[in-house]
């Protein structure tokens, strides 16, 4: 009975990890300390992350779905640092402590604080 419990309990460590291993998987994400790291890694080129992110952006994260093809990417910035995105993205609102863009990919969010985002999906914006 004692080796039973204990191939059950191993068998359930095992099933569990390996759904975290295909969650993983399902959703790669990456980390930059920088905006020049993100650029190097060829993310940007491969169209996984957009070129118009402000250029001061730094702490990075990046998560990608690859059922659902949908990006998540948080960031911080130094405020102000809007160019790319006005020049790139139509400003759909802009308000006293937030400018969101949107994008022909989708959605960019700028607050005053410096912390921003992007997301495709339509629902997050």
């Amino acid at each position: 009975m004692k080796n039973i419990l204990h191939i059950a309990a191993v068998l359930i460590v095992i099933v569990i990890g390996g759904l975290g291993v295909m969650k993983s998987t399902e959703n790669p994400s990456s980390s930059f300390k920088i905006y020049a790291d993100m650029d190097s890694s060829g993310l940007i080129e491969a169209g996984r992350i957009p070129n118009y992110l402000p250029r001061s952006a730094y702490e990075i994260d990046e998560t990608h779905n690859i059922d659902s093809k949908i990006v998540k990417i948080y960031f911080r910035y130094k405020p102000g640092d809007t160019e790319i995105a006005s020049s790139s993205c139509r400003t759909e609102t802009n308000i006293d402590n937030e400018i969101l863009f949107k994008c022909e990919d989708g959605f960019l969010k700028l607050l005053n604080d410096g912390k921003g985002c992007f997301t495709n999906a339509q629902n997050d914006a």
